[in-house]
């Protein structure tokens, strides 16, 4: 077999190795019990979710000055992708319409 044949023969898999989600998250492994357990993705805990979500609130509409700073909406958005990808078995409520918004 010639060289140009391997080549050919070889599958995309071979040359481009598949997504690993555990790799894309900077960890040798997911950990399945905590995600089959119901729990969030990672290290993370529901009351560090709830403090972040919260702070983003706050963040974004300053009730002092009854606006919006919509300077913040990157980080919205980013936190919905985040949760959405890798806290998808949480089935968080309304997430996806916010991704879409923001």
């Amino acid at each position: 077999m010639y060289e140009d044949e391997t080549l050919i023969e070889a599958s995309t898999y071979d040359v481009i190795p598949p997504y690993d989600q555990a790799k894309a998250l900077g960890k040798t492994n997911i950990d399945i019990y905590r995600i089959a357990s119901g729990l969030p993705c990672g290290s993370e805990g529901f009351l560090l979710m709830y403090a972040w979500w919260r702070k983003l609130e706050r963040d974004l509409y300053n009730d002092r000055k009854e606006c919006f700073d919509i300077t913040q909406i990157p980080d919205v958005y980013d936190s919905c992708k985040y949760d959405l990808l890798h806290n998808a078995h949480l089935n968080l409520e309304g997430l996806d319409e916010l991704f879409k918004v923001a």
